[in-house]
């Protein structure tokens, strides 16, 4: 995927970011190009991404490990993800609704808030809206906020809360 016009990026990030980005990236490919196999996915981003340079972004090293450990399991719990996803959007919206990238960031990050308890819940929220300021510039990272805690409520309220 190539990043959009209206992505506005001047630094560097950091591995665990760079994954999370590759990760955004990888879904949207293959929601793009109905890709059904993850293994040619993989094995693409590890020959083309690390050090890659999109749009005067300089990725640097990414964490392969995690975003290995991410996509995998996208492709494993995708659709109770989406059911997650869905319950906790807003009558008005729907997945189809949305934007590719945006069903890719809420995808990501509600994984991570499900199934990866060894990532702190203001750690995965705080990440996602970074990337999602990467790649919109209206009330999209507000969205990402406000879904990514609603379903951290359901999943991980202690954490969030702790009273």
């Amino acid at each position: 995927m190539s990043t959009p016009d209206h992505v506005n990026i001047s630094h560097t990030l950091g591995p665990r970011t760079a994954a999370r980005f590759a990760v955004i990236q990888a879904l949207y490919q293959i929601e793009t190009t109905d890709e059904v196999l993850l293994d040619p996915v993989l094995q693409g981003f590890e020959r083309h991404f690390n050090t890659v340079d999109l749009d005067g972004m300089e990725l640097g090293e990414y964490d392969q490990q995690l975003f290995q450990a991410i996509l995998e399991g996208i492709s494993r719990v995708a659709s109770d993800l989406d059911d997650m996803i869905y319950g906790s959007l807003s009558e008005k919206w729907s997945l189809a609704r949305l934007d590719s990238v945006m069903r890719a960031i809420l995808r990501a990050g509600t994984f991570e808030l499900s199934e990866r308890l060894d990532i702190p819940v203001k750690v995965t929220i705080d990440e996602y809206i970074s990337l999602a300021n990467l790649f919109f510039s209206g009330k999209e990272p507000a969205m990402v906020n406000g879904t990514l805690v609603t379903i951290a409520e359901t999943l991980r309220p202690d954490e969030l809360n702790p009273n």
